[in-house]
């Protein structure tokens, strides 16, 4: 039979150890992880996938965008590839979201922006506009926390 005052157990009964104390530092709280990255991977997926209706639309609707049956057909490749590679992009999002991935807010400004970007952005790659390529990704300062601080607090209703 066991004695009580030694690290041995008593058959039948559970004790905790009485030389360790609980030294674990106190947070305040769940760390919440950053939203940016997994919301600009959002963005990108948004913009790959309009790009990739719209090229592909064009490639069927308008025979002067693209030179020939190669060309159209290079066309919906192209638009093709881009959808599958906004699919994973998405995918990778969403497996960085992890808990978080049912919730709609990680999901609303990015799917509007990739709109707002992808649309102009796949028509200026359809018209040789090279150089206004660039112009709009501003629109991708939206996905900063500062910026939309700034116009929750500018729009009417607190951005609501």
């Amino acid at each position: 039979m066991a004695r009580r005052g030694q690290d041995e157990y008593v058959i039948g009964a559970t004790r905790r150890n009485p030389g360790r104390r609980n030294n674990a530092p106190i947070s305040g709280g769940p760390r919440r992880r950053s939203r940016f990255v997994p919301e600009l991977l959002i963005t990108f997926a948004a913009i790959g996938w309009v790009m990739a209706i719209v090229i592909a639309g064009a490639s069927f609707a308008d025979d002067s965008i693209t030179s020939g049956e190669a060309g159209q057909m290079l066309a919906r490749v192209f638009a093709g590839a881009l959808g599958i590679a906004a699919l994973f992009v998405f995918l990778l999002a969403v497996a960085i979201l992890g808990e978080e991935r049912g919730r709609q807010e990680h999901y609303m400004l990015p799917v509007t922006l990739g709109v707002l970007i992808g649309v102009p952005e796949a028509l200026l790659f359809l018209a040789p506009a090279g150089r206004y390529l660039p112009i709009p990704f501003v629109l991708l300062l939206l996905l900063l926390r500062p910026v939309r601080r700034l116009l929750t607090g500018i729009l009417p209703g607190g951005g609501r």
